[in-house]
């Protein structure tokens, strides 16, 4: 299963950009603000042709999820009139990177970052836990799931552990996916939230993924909007509070990925 030659070329003459992200770490504002960037097409997620539908059978199925890459995403994609594409979905490294890498279609990363403690916090607040609420079976990867790295005894783990855990998967994926794109000739930037909204930060991510700097007019709305946050979520967030013992239960999470290359950047918070 692999695109046809005419979809092929009409991708490979556009500019394509994904992130590999946790989610709850600013994917929202950085898609906010690469819409200053001229002539590129901009989703959050994009929500007609949504990975979503797809996530939890394609851990199991890859064929499901170069179907839809097939059917759907990549028509869409080669459709759009902007010579550049960017996403900011946290979905689009949970099984859709592996596709387009194998058929050559290997997308320029962002590879945005927050601290995992922060990240861990929020969703165990907002009830999102990975493996067991619905909401996480359908957004995020779990425990279960044969494409995660293994981590057996994770059912005895608590709410906050799973959450922490899905941070560092997603971190062991950035370092797996930044040397598989950068293999393949593809650009690849790390940028963490905070260092998002500063402008002398945010100019540097531009030019390292080849992309023209914003307008004046664009330049004045990022200064304007760089302290806006991406959503108020504090009436969803459960008012059960974060354990004690977080540093603890962080130290176990860590151990099952001793050995394994996890990078410098963005590590134990």
């Amino acid at each position: 299963m692999k695109p046809d030659s005419q979809l092929l070329a009409a991708l490979r003459s556009k500019h394509l950009i994904f992130t590999v992200t946790s989610g709850r770490s600013g994917s929202h504002f950085l898609a906010r603000v690469m819409g200053y960037v001229p002539r590129m097409t901009v989703f959050h997620e994009e929500k007609e042709h949504s990975f979503h539908h797809y996530l939890r059978a394609a851990q199991s199925d890859r064929e499901v999820a170069e179907r839809f890459l097939l059917e759907e995403k990549l028509p869409f994609i080669a459709a759009c009139k902007d010579p550049v594409y960017f996403e900011a979905s946290h979905l689009f490294c949970k099984g859709f990177f592996e596709p387009m890498h194998a058929w050559g279609l290997t997308p320029d990363l962002v590879i945005l970052t927050r601290n995992i403690r922060e990240i861990s916090a929020s969703l165990f607040q907002l009830g999102t836990i990975p493996g067991r609420t619905e909401k996480a079976l359908t957004f995020y990867l779990s425990p279960e799931d044969p494409t995660v790295h293994p981590v057996p005894g994770w059912t005895s783990w608590s709410d906050y552990q799973l959450c922490y855990w899905y941070c560092l998967e997603i971190q062991r994926r950035a370092e797996v996916y930044e040397k598989m794109a950068l293999a393949a000739g593809a650009k690849v930037v790390r940028i963490d939230l905070n260092e998002l909204k500063q402008w002398s930060c945010y100019k540097p991510m531009l030019r390292g993924l080849g992309l023209p700097l914003p307008g004046l007019l664009d330049r004045l709305r990022f200064i304007k909007n760089s302290d806006r946050k991406a959503g108020d979520f504090s009436a969803a967030k459960q008012t059960i509070p974060l354990p004690e013992d977080r540093e603890s239960q962080e130290a176990e999470v860590w151990r099952a990925f001793e050995g394994l290359d996890m990078g410098s950047r963005n590590t134990k918070q």
